[in-house]
């Protein structure tokens, strides 16, 4: 697909990655993330196991 004129475009996006525990500290679960820091807005995320 072909970028419109005037559509927000992200040309520098930072990513990162932190886990947590979900009732027993063997069930870890981890967020991971893109953010973009010229806006400081989250643009995407997903929560799930690390393999």
């Amino acid at each position: 697909s072909r970028i419109q004129p005037g559509s927000d475009v992200i040309v520098c996006a930072e990513m990162d990655e932190q886990w947590g525990y979900v009732g027993a500290k063997s069930r870890q679960r981890w967020l991971f993330y893109a953010y973009d820091r010229l806006r400081k807005t989250v643009v995407a995320h997903v929560f799930g196991e690390r393999t």
